[in-house]
């Protein structure tokens, strides 16, 4: 397939912070000009991950593609290498994901995806001699993604692809009342009457933080009340507070992406103490909310629930298209998100050792689901057998 993509593009890799530098002027013009832009496509959110999450920035990999001196295409990759088969040594290229980047893709127009972008890249990536690879390990890549399209084109021979999870999103209909008809009448009178118990001891507040000068004091109170739920119970070390390194990342994003109005903490007071509070990016006319954080020892009227309802109605009214969880929380079903599959791929080099790692990872994968068949197929048997011994009881003492 090598003879079908395009010819006049060039690939430059570049590496870490320094790279990265080189490029960043470049690469914000270049995402200005994608109709389909994303947060996750954005120099501020790879710098962010730079600065605070990475601890060998020579491992990153951005490798740039360009026609006519303009970039058409980003690939940022990580190296990595991960155990193989019986200990074999396996180089990988990854996406950049951590625990709070929920989702990745590569950064380019669904035209250059569906027109072999990334059939040239692999093509680059066989013959280059820099960046040595076995496998690209791509995750956390939702069905949307202009990656999806780019792998779909290529159809790269030695491809696993596998569902991963789902991300969901409450659709911004004409009218607020339109956008919450999906929501049960239950749940909406349960809102209400939570509400008024919240009001019944101090009133209840929204407060949306997007003004730059604003961010920094609203992020710390977004840190005190994420500490204060579930999270900072069970164990300090789950609780962004307690962790530099999040903490970090955290502050960046309000650095990078705050001096222009597209970070939002959303903050839920009751009388003078913060309740309930979200992280959250703007894409377009998408809110992308990150973290949910509320209070424990407010959790008799719901802060979390109160403070999303404000949150939607709020951006519904200032004519966002969708409010988006990024992931799939399990309460996120109260309001009738739609959502969206996210994949994992493993894209293997060809040659013996691809070959050989592609085949033992199909295997892998047959005899996890043959283990997950035997498993339920178990206590159906167990079931089926316990009911035969109680007919024969219950013959007994006919």
């Amino acid at each position: 397939m090598q003879d079908q993509f395009p010819k006049t593009l060039t690939f430059t890799a570049y590496r870490g912070r320094r790279g990265l530098n080189a490029v960043a002027d470049e690469w914000s013009v270049f995402q200005d000009a994608l109709p389909n832009l994303r947060f996750i496509h954005c120099v501020e959110w790879v710098r962010s991950y730079l600065d605070s999450l990475v601890e060998r920035d020579d491992d990153i990999v951005i490798v740039v593609a360009r026609r006519n001196a303009q970039i058409v295409a980003i690939f940022p990759l990580r190296e990595a290498v991960v155990a193989g088969p019986a200990g074999l040594r396996v180089r990988a290229l990854e996406l950049l994901t951590h625990d709070h980047m929920i989702l990745a893709d590569f950064v380019l127009s669904d035209e250059e995806a569906e027109s072999g972008a990334f059939t040239a890249l692999l093509a680059w990536l066989n013959v280059q001699r820099e960046i040595a690879w076995d496998v690209l390990m791509l995750d956390r890549i939702a069905q949307s993604a202009s990656t999806v399209r780019a792998i779909d084109a290529a159809a790269p021979p030695l491809l696993a692809k596998a569902f991963l999870c789902k991300s969901s999103y409450v659709p911004c209909a004409p009218t607020v009342d339109e956008t919450f008809a999906r929501v049960s009448g239950n749940f909406k009178r349960n809102l209400k009457r939570l509400a008024r118990r919240a009001e019944e001891s101090a009133p209840i507040e929204f407060d949306c933080v997007r003004e730059s000068e604003r961010l920094p004091d609203a992020l710390q109170r977004f840190f005190e009340v994420e500490a204060a739920g579930w999270r900072g119970e069970q164990g300090t070390a789950n609780a962004i507070k307690f962790d530099p390194k999040a903490m970090r990342f955290y502050e960046r994003l309000v650095a990078e992406f705050g001096r222009d109005g597209r970070c939002v903490i959303n903050l839920l007071k009751h009388g003078e103490q913060d309740v309930a509070a979200q992280f959250a990016l703007v894409s377009g006319k998408v809110l992308n909310i990150f973290v949910i954080g509320f209070s424990q020892a407010h959790s008799s009227f719901a802060p979390g629930n109160l403070l999303m309802e404000r949150t939607i109605r709020h951006f519904c009214e200032q004519g966002f298209t969708a409010v988006s969880f990024v992931s799939d929380p399990t309460w996120g079903h109260l309001w009738k998100p739609n959502s969206e599959d996210v994949f994992t791929f493993r894209i293997f080099r060809p040659g013996l050792k691809g070959r050989l790692l592609y085949w033992a990872l199909l295997a892998k994968r047959k005899r996890d689901e043959w283990r997950a068949r035997k498993n339920q197929e178990e206590p159906a048997a167990e079931r089926s057998a316990e009911a035969d011994d109680a007919e024969r009881e219950a013959a007994k003492t006919a």
